[in-house]
Formats: structure tokens, C-alpha cells, sequence
């Protein structure tokens, strides 16, 4: 892909796993991932089902949320529902190995993770490592996200959490080494605060022309 378009900086899509060329001599390979939450992941499983429900009149979506966590946690070797977050930047490789690699990665400065629950926070550290590829990160948005109004039984979490060790202990080790990165980036609370404000300025100010857009759309086309 690179020798065929060596035009591209930045490449984005869910099919990339962390199986790339980062000891290259002819790229400087510098991968960024986003960790999720298993339960949230598996919330945000749950809520799909009910689109796919509208998408395909033959499917049938869980009856509740407890009957679809227990059907996870029953499907032990489904690489869907079982540490599928390990499993996808790792393949099958289920040893546990990789966890050694992403702090490797980390630290050498060739791979920047995050959890996903920090995703306004990982905006802005991408603004401040990379200017030049992203300069302007108010056009990201966080996606996948679970509906919060889902209350899921301790018990159940616990269950799925034991099922995801591996991904669990992925999701731990993003918070940490994105605490460190950040924290190198913004020392002072003040300056973090005011960051945070600007951020969220441009964030609306985005919004209000995407809003203006769309009704301008609307009216022409009545």
C-alpha cells in the first residue's frame, strides 16, 4: 500500500492491525489505536443489534440486556466477544506477548494509544506530538459510544471482564501510557483547562456550520 501510494501521510481503517513494517528502513511507521471498555464494547454490541433488527426484518435482537451478556459470556471462544480487541491488533496470538509489544511501541514513540473514554483528550495530545497531520482535531468525533442509560447487572460485568482478561488488561495499560504522554504535554491544570476550552469552542463552531448546512440543503431541496 505505501509503495503503491507514497502521496498519503496518514492512512485510516478498521482492517489495520499493529502486524506493520515498524523497523522499517524506508517508512517511519507510527501507529494510533483507540481502546475500548469491554463492557462498553459489549453495550455497544447490544444497541447495534437493534439497528440491525430495522436493517433485517428476519433478525431478532436480544430479548434484554442480561440475556445478551450471558450469551457472550457463554460464547468463550468467539473472537466477536473474547478479548476480540487483543485478538485484532494481535491475531490469535492468545500468549499474551503483545501486551510487552504495545509498551515497547509506546515508549520508542512508534505507537500512540488511548482509551476511547479520553478521546477529547487524545484530540488535543495529536494536535500538540503532530501539528503538521493534525493540526485541527475539532473535526473528530467519538463514535461507538455506548448509551449510558444501560444499566448492566455488577455481576454480569464481572463475568465479561473475566472473559476479557487480555483486553482488559490492553485497556489499563492505554490508560497508563496515555497518562504519561499527556502529562508530559499539559504539566499545569490551568493550561489544560484553557486547551480544553478552546478545543471545545471549535468543536461548536464546527457544529453550528455543519447545522447551517444542512438546513441550507433542506431548503433547496424543497
Amino acid at each position: 500500500m505505501c509503495k503503491l501510494h507514497p502521496q498519503y501521510d496518514c492512512l485510516a481503517s478498521h482492517m489495520f492491525s499493529l502486524d506493520l513494517p515498524f523497523e522499517s528502513n524506508n517508512y517511519d511507521f507510527k501507529g494510533i489505536t483507540f481502546i475500548r471498555n469491554p463492557v462498553e464494547r459489549a453495550l455497544s454490541l447490544y444497541t447495534y443489534s437493534f439497528r440491525l433488527a430495522k436493517l433485517n426484518s428476519g433478525y431478532q435482537p436480544p430479548a434484554s440486556i442480561e440475556e445478551f451478556f450471558i450469551s457472550i459470556i457463554e460464547k468463550r471462544d468467539d473472537a466477536r466477544f473474547c478479548n476480540a480487541q487483543y485478538r485484532f491488533l494481535f491475531g490469535e496470538n492468545q500468549g499474551g506477548q503483545g501486551l510487552e509489544k504495545i509498551k515497547s511501541l509506546s515508549k520508542s514513540g512508534k505507537l500512540f494509544i488511548a482509551p476511547v473514554e479520553r478521546f477529547e483528550d487524545a484530540c488535543l495530545l495529536l494536535e500538540k506530538m503532530y501539528p503538521q497531520h493534525f493540526s485541527n482535531n475539532a473535526f473528530g468525533r467519538r463514535s461507538n459510544a455506548s448509551a449510558k442509560s444501560i444499566q448492566v447487572p455488577p455481576e454480569l460485568s464481572c463475568l465479561l471482564e473475566d472473559n476479557n482478561l487480555l483486553d482488559t488488561e490492553l485497556l489499563n495499560i492505554s490508560k497508563q501510557l496515555f497518562d504519561e504522554s499527556f502529562n508530559q504535554y499539559f504539566k499545569s491544570t490551568s493550561e489544560l483547562h484553557l486547551a480544553r476550552e478552546k478545543f471545545e469552542k471549535r468543536c461548536s463552531e464546527i457544529r453550528f456550520v455543519e447545522k447551517v448546512k444542512k438546513i441550507q440543503s433542506m431548503i433547496v431541496k424543497l
